[in-house]
């Protein structure tokens, strides 16, 4: 294990020791409300620990994707220098590196990047390969089982698509199809060639796992809202335009 993950990973358990504090913290001041204690003054404790508790949620979540992230990353630092050739190690999955075509190095790394995902994300994800003349004409798959179904073309990141994981696509769905593909545009627009544009349409998909089901701070703590561009349709509030 590299020392920046293990950096990383000993930081997120820093952060939960915090969380479990926060939150017995939390429970002390519920209980003083039933007791002598001011009943405002308790009220704003409250408040206020639940306000540091979303911060400390917010923060545990990016160092869990850094943890995870440091990975992909060291994998793609590798196919990275077997293309221009300054190592003949043994890299990712006991590929042997060197001088290579690059579009074939590329297709290594999106098979390591989609292996690391499947393997520890809450993901599920294949590639499908259209030809083997072109080694990165891949459609890729990604579920969230029970939630979501993401698929598009590693060469073309606008054919991205989310159905429900049965095949049917409701407003909700719909929507998420919208943000995907702006996400996509955002990154391309970047500069990113197509292995890093699935690996990081892959962490956008993993974030939102919960989407249909988790609280939004952004909206009263309430995981619904009014699409005004959808006949106010109700959908995740996450998945709204502009969000």
């Amino acid at each position: 294990m590299s020392s920046a993950r293990a950096r990383a990973i000993d930081a997120l358990v820093d952060n939960i020791a915090h969380a479990r504090d926060h939150a017995l913290a939390l429970m002390d001041a519920v209980r003083a409300l039933g007791g002598d204690a001011d009943a405002h003054d308790g009220a704003e404790r409250i408040k206020r620990l639940m306000r540091d508790g979303e911060k400390l949620a917010a923060q545990r979540d990016a160092l869990r994707a850094d943890a995870f992230d440091a990975r992909v990353t060291r994998i793609l630092d590798d196919i990275d220098a077997m293309e221009e050739g300054e190592t003949t190690s043994v890299g990712a999955r006991g590929k042997v590196g060197g001088k290579r075509g690059a579009g074939q190095a590329r297709a290594d790394a999106l098979d390591d990047v989609v292996s690391a995902y499947d393997d520890a994300s809450v993901l599920t994800v294949t590639c499908v390969r259209l030809s083997d003349d072109a080694p990165l004409d891949v459609v890729v798959t990604a579920r969230a089982p029970g939630v979501f179904e993401a698929r598009w073309n590693v060469q073309d990141s606008g054919s991205v698509n989310v159905s429900a994981t049965h095949g049917e696509s409701t407003v909700a769905h719909d929507a998420f199809t919208d943000r995907a593909k702006e996400y996509a545009s955002v990154i391309k627009a970047n500069g990113r060639d197509e292995v890093d544009i699935t690996r990081e349409l892959l962490a956008w998909f993993a974030e939102r796992s919960d989407v249909f089901t988790a609280p939004d701070a952004l909206n009263g703590g309430r995981v619904l809202a009014a699409d005004a561009t959808r006949s106010n349709a109700l959908i995740p509030s996450r998945l709204l335009p502009g969000r």
